[in-house]
């Protein structure tokens, strides 16, 4: 069964505060005798539920219509009863600062204000000019009391736009998170693995050679405890790698799958950043994986040089090409992470596949880092 309510939850307290202005009427009406105190009962207990409406309201035309027949009320109340009854606007400068559409706002405004200055005339001509000066503040007030009102609720609902837009920058950048690390662990696993079946094959074509195939597992040992390493590190503390430790890794996969390595860059490395190293040692690591994985190149060529386009690293295999290829989790990744640094991936057809990452120097993150 479902609960009554005076005045909607939401507003908490303050539409029963308000009801303590209509003391001010209850006594002037209390004064009066004979049918003029029924009537004032009456106007006031009408006047309650049209303010208990207009809390209740939920469209603009709603709040102008509840607004206007408490005017008229309040009206009623301060030329027959009291003029200080007038006071009571103040709920309806309350209402008018509710209304969202902002023509509407204005038109009721203006209506608002028009209204009070002429009632301010009214009780001039038929109270005294005492009167009317007495009530010239709080017309002003009540006049300015809806753009008030309208300001803090567009306050309160920025606010409350500003909460939901940090919530789900949040849920973002989890989201980022998780899927930063989901490509860490398939970069580093990926090329591990990769690695790891290559010296696994070499093992069955020289299975007749005991000492080769000792020498092979020892390295396949070496490389799944190196690969477990690298796991731990990475969920621990996202431990970053240099492009000369990915150098050295790139040399060993491409050697198990037979693939020759050149290389052209200068000694020593340019010194870079860690994240800027990490960036560009995962791109050469994925690189490696992909050739060994799709290329069937015999060579592979890698080279770093600064130009003054920034830093560029070409990787070029004489395999088959990428024709009709799409791009991957790996690729995609690589372009991920050269964005992060304004960076840049190309792929070009040329006697097999040439990969041109190209990162700006001096390196600007989108955090405003400089390198």
């Amino acid at each position: 069964m479902k609960t009554f309510e005076l005045f909607p939850r939401r507003f908490g307290w303050i539409p029963y505060v308000f009801l303590a202005y209509l003391t001010f009427p209850l006594f002037h009406v209390l004064s009066e005798t004979g049918l003029k105190r029924i009537l004032g009962f009456v106007l006031l207990a009408v006047f309650v539920i049209a303010y208990r409406e207009a809390y209740r309201a939920v469209t603009d035309a709603g709040l102008i219509g509840w607004s206007t027949i408490l005017m008229v009320f309040i009206i009623v109340l301060a030329w027959f009863y009291q003029p200080y009854n007038l006071i009571l606007a103040f709920y309806v400068s309350n209402f008018i600062g509710g209304i969202g559409d902002a023509r509407l706002f204005k038109r009721a405004i203006e209506v608002f204000g028009s209204g009070l200055v002429l009632c301010g005339v009214l009780l001039v001509s038929e109270y005294g000019m005492e009167t009317g000066i007495g009530f010239f503040p709080f017309i002003i007030v009540m006049a300015l009391t809806p753009i008030a009102v309208r300001n803090s609720a567009e306050r309160g609902r920025l606010e409350e736009k500003l909460d939901a837009a940090n919530e789900q920058i949040r849920e973002l950048s989890r989201q980022e998170e998780r899927v930063r690390i989901a490509r860490d662990l398939h970069d580093t696993l990926g090329h591990t693995l990769s690695l790891i079946t290559l010296k696994s094959q070499v093992v069955q074509r020289v299975r007749n050679d005991s000492d080769r195939v000792l020498e092979e597992a020892k390295g396949i040992e070496n490389t799944s405890r190196s690969a477990l390493k690298q796991v731990r590190e990475l969920v621990s503390d996202m431990r970053g790698s240099s492009v000369a430790e990915e150098l050295v890794q790139m040399q060993e996969i491409l050697s198990a799958a037979s693939i020759e390595l050149k290389t052209d860059f200068p000694d020593p490395l340019p010194d870079l950043p860690p994240l800027k190293q990490t960036i560009i040692g995962m791109c050469i690591r994925e690189l490696a994986t992909n050739i060994v994985r799709h290329s069937n190149a015999s060579t592979c060529l890698i080279s770093i040089r600064e130009t003054d386009d920034g830093l560029v690293t070409r990787v070029k295999d004489n395999g088959i090409g990428m024709t009709g290829a799409h791009y991957g989790n790996g690729l995609n990744g690589i372009v991920e992470r050269l964005a992060l640094v304004e960076g840049t991936l190309s792929i070009k057809e040329q006697s097999g596949t040439l990969f041109k990452l190209v990162v700006p120097l001096p390196i600007t993150t989108r955090g405003g880092e400089t390198g």
